[in-house]
């Protein structure tokens, strides 16, 4: 089985509350959307938005791609999940990200990759996929990325 949009437990999403913005780590909203009507979280059309989670899913893997950007931020990732890069305004494969692209910050401005190494490991770890809606891209650690199905 190929996991594709996955992000590992220590993710964490910014989920609406009212005005309100809470930094939420991916177990945690497993645990809401069983009990929780609706769960808004901040996403992007055009420009900064909310949507909904419509779904979470969980699975296992072994492979992670790790990014860090000039912001301090990092975010660890399967490779075949897709993050935004606003200068061209097109979706790459976490794998195909290199030093010096720039991703979009969930603040609307851009951070610059600092570094990118492929994570193998030999234990698998919990990994999460988030179906959002309309929009199908949230931002993961601050960085927006996509929800493919």
């Amino acid at each position: 089985m190929i996991n594709i949009d996955m992000l590992t437990n220590d993710t964490t999403v910014t989920l609406m509350n009212g005005n309100d913005r809470v930094s939420t780590k991916l177990p945690e909203i497993l645990e809401m959307i069983c009990t929780d009507d609706e769960l808004i979280i901040e996403s992007y059309e055009s420009k900064i938005t909310t949507a909904t989670i419509s779904s979470i899913r969980t699975s296992d893997s072994k492979d992670f791609l790790y990014l860090k950007t000039c912001c301090d931020n990092t975010l660890m990732l399967t490779p075949d999940h897709k993050i935004y890069l606003p200068e061209t305004k097109e979706w790459i494969r976490a794998e195909n990200m290199s030093k010096g692209l720039c991703v979009l910050m969930s603040d609307g401005s851009t951070s610059e990759i600092l570094s990118t190494h492929i994570v193998a490991d030999n234990t698998a770890s919990r990994v999460y996929s988030l179906a959002i809606t309309p929009t199908q891209c949230y931002f993961a650690n601050n960085i927006l990325v996509h929800n493919e199905s």
